[in-house]
C-alpha cells in the first residue's frame, strides 16, 4: 500500500499534478450547467478515442467486393439473403455481428459522436450568449473552440463515410463535388485534393486515406488544439458569470474552490452519467448498418445523409 501511495506521489511531482488539482475554479463554474457542456464534448472525444482505438483494429477498408449479409436491424431487407459489398462495408459487418462485444462497441462509438456533436453545438452557442469572445484573451480561446468544431463536423463525416454504405458514398461525392468547385473561384482547392488523394472519384487510395485522416490526422490536431484549449482556461480563467450586477459579478468571481475534489468529483459524475445515457441509448435504439454500396452503382434517388 505505501508502494502505491508512493508511486501516485511520484507521478504528482513528475507531471506537475499538485499545481493542476489545487487549481481554483470559480464556485459558480460548478454550480452552473451552462459551465459542463465543455466536458461533455471533452469526454466524448476520449470516449471515441478508445472505441474508435478497438475499432480500427479491426477494420479493413478497401473496394474489392465480398458476400455479406444484410443487417438484422435495416427493416425492409429480410428476405435478401447475402450482398455484394466492399471489403470495408464487410469488416464493419464482422466487427457488429461476428465479433465478441463488437455491436456493443461500435454502437457506443457511433452514439459518443452524436453527443459529441450535439455538446460542440451546444457549447458554442453558451459561450456566444455568454459572451466568452468579449472578454480578454477570450478571442484567441473563440477561434480555438470554433476551429475545434470544425474538425468534430469533418471527423463526423469521415466517419460516417468509412463503412462505405450508399448513405456515406453520397457524403463523400458531395464533398469531394464541393472541393472541385472551388476551382471555378480561382482557388485551386481541387487540384490540392486531386494531389493528395489522387483522385476525384470513389477509390481504394481514397478510402484508405480518409481512414487515416479519420483515425490519426485529425484526431491528432484535434488533441492538440484541445491541450491549447484547456491550457488557455487554466490560465486565462473561464467565462464571467451570467450576472448584470458589477459589484455580484466581482464577487462571485473571486468566489473560489480547488479542482480537488470539487471539480473533480462534479467531472467524474458527469461522465458515469454520460456513459448511462449512452449505454440506454445502445440498449433502446441501437444503429443499423445500412445498405452496401458496390464500385460503379449509382446512389439511388431518394437517398440522403441525415445531416
Amino acid at each position: 500500500m505505501r508502494a502505491l501511495v508512493r508511486l501516485w506521489e511520484l507521478i504528482i511531482e513528475r507531471f506537475h499534478l499538485k499545481e493542476f488539482l489545487e487549481h481554483p475554479v470559480p464556485r459558480y463554474a460548478n454550480l452552473n450547467p451552462l459551465y459542463w457542456i465543455g466536458d461533455v464534448a471533452a469526454m466524448s472525444f476520449f470516449v471515441l478515442a478508445i472505441t474508435g482505438f478497438a475499432l480500427a483494429l479491426l477494420y479493413m477498408p478497401g473496394l474489392s467486393l465480398t458476400k455479406t449479409p444484410p443487417d438484422p436491424l435495416l427493416l425492409g431487407h429480410h428476405g435478401k439473403e447475402v450482398y455484394d459489398a466492399t471489403q470495408s462495408y464487410s469488416s464493419v459487418y464482422k466487427i457488429t455481428y461476428l465479433t465478441p462485444l463488437g455491436f456493443i462497441l461500435r454502437q457506443i462509438h457511433l452514439w459518443s459522436a452524436y453527443m459529441m456533436v450535439f455538446a460542440v453545438f451546444a457549447h458554442f452557442f453558451t459561450k456566444l450568449i455568454l459572451g466568452s469572445y468579449k472578454r480578454r484573451g477570450g478571442g484567441a480561446l473563440w477561434l480555438l473552440g470554433v476551429s475545434l468544431g470544425f474538425l468534430t463536423i469533418s471527423q463526423t463525416v469521415l466517419g460516417y463515410i468509412l463503412p462505405l454504405h450508399l448513405e456515406g458514398i453520397l457524403a463523400i461525392q458531395i464533398g469531394l463535388n464541393l472541393f472541385r468547385y472551388f476551382d471555378y473561384f480561382g482557388i485551386p482547392v481541387g487540384q490540392l485534393v486531386l494531389s493528395a488523394l489522387g483522385s476525384l472519384f470513389v477509390t481504394d487510395q481514397v478510402i484508405k486515406m480518409i481512414y487515416v485522416l479519420h483515425i490519426l490526422v485529425v484526431p491528432a490536431i484535434m488533441l492538440v488544439l484541445l491541450g491549447l484549449k484547456i491550457n488557455g482556461i487554466l490560465y486565462g480563467g473561464v467565462s464571467p458569470p451570467p450576472i448584470r450586477d458589477e459589484e455580484l459579478r466581482r464577487k462571485a468571481m473571486e468566489e473560489k474552490e480547488p479542482f480537488y475534489p470539487h471539480r473533480f468529483a462534479l467531472t467524474v459524475g458527469q461522465l458515469l452519467l454520460q456513459l448511462s445515457v449512452i449505454l440506454l441509448l445502445v440498449a433502446m435504439t441501437p444503429l443499423p448498418l445500412l445498405e452496401p454500396w458496390v464500385p460503379g452503382q449509382q446512389v439511388p434517388a431518394g437517398v440522403r445523409p441525415p445531416w
